[in-house]
């Protein structure tokens, strides 16, 4: 493929309103939301396994995606 990155990023922010980044968080946060349903493993053993910090979610973001608020988190 010969796209700049910027391009593509800005490209793909244009067509889905999300930021590349944005877009893999939220794919992140939905497989660890699956696994957390149907098993009975720790946030920090899903976020471990998923190679995924959760502190690197904004507030924001983790309000929007997991629809809680910072005193429920």
């Amino acid at each position: 493929m010969n796209i700049h990155p910027t391009h593509l990023s800005n490209t793909i922010k244009e067509a889905t309103y999300k930021s590349p980044c944005d877009i893999c968080n939220e794919k992140t946060i939905n497989v660890a939301k699956k696994i957390l349903e149907n098993s009975e493993m720790t946030i920090s053993k899903i976020a471990n396994i998923l190679t995924f910090e959760p502190t690197n979610i904004s507030k924001d973001t983790r309000t929007k995606l997991l629809l809680i608020t910072e005193k429920n988190y």
